[in-house]
């Protein structure tokens, strides 16, 4: 699975597709944490019918096999809903974030435009760029954009460990 196809399953239009796909997250607390972490937020955000709101953050360790991580929202890992915050384990999970973000990664994943800012524009989405970008390496054409955030506003059900439109 790519970067792209991720982020078309969570920002396009499908619902299915995008139910699919958090049901293929790992949850936080089962994910294997490897020395080299690399993990972005997905910029996408929802809620179960009971109220309680989830992350999806991307690790990009293997650029060629990203993988989609399912974390839980609390006082303790509320980040800033921005597609390409750089967030990492600082005490337990992933419970932090960096003044770094990736505005755009390269089709083949070979190239990606690191972009820094602060902590203080970053918490409240005082940016410099407005989407994130999938292109093309040899020409730095845009492919896709994608908006910064979404807050899908379907509520879905969790039962027996997985996902539901509700």
């Amino acid at each position: 699975m790519t970067l792209l196809i991720i982020l078309e399953a969570l920002y396009d239009k499908d619902d299915a597709s995008l139910v699919e796909m958090i049901n293929n997250s790992v949850p936080v607390k089962t994910y294997s944490f490897k020395n080299k972490l690399f993990v972005i937020h997905s910029g996408f955000r929802f809620t179960i019918n009971t109220g309680k709101a989830f992350d999806l953050l991307i690790d990009l360790s293997d650029l060629n096999d990203p993988q989609l991580i399912l974390s839980p929202v609390s006082e303790l890992t509320s980040f800033p809903l921005i597609l390409g915050l750089v967030v990492f384990k600082k005490n337990k999970y992933i419970d932090a974030f960096s003044k770094v973000m990736i505005a755009g990664i390269s089709e083949d994943n070979v190239k990606i435009y690191p972009i820094e800012s602060k902590v203080e524009d970053i918490e409240i989405m005082n940016l410099n760029h407005s989407e994130f970008y999938i292109f093309r390496a040899e020409d730095n054409s845009i492919i896709r954009r994608f908006p910064l955030s979404r807050l899908y506003n379907k509520s879905l059900l969790l039962r027996d460990g997985k996902f539901y439109e509700y």
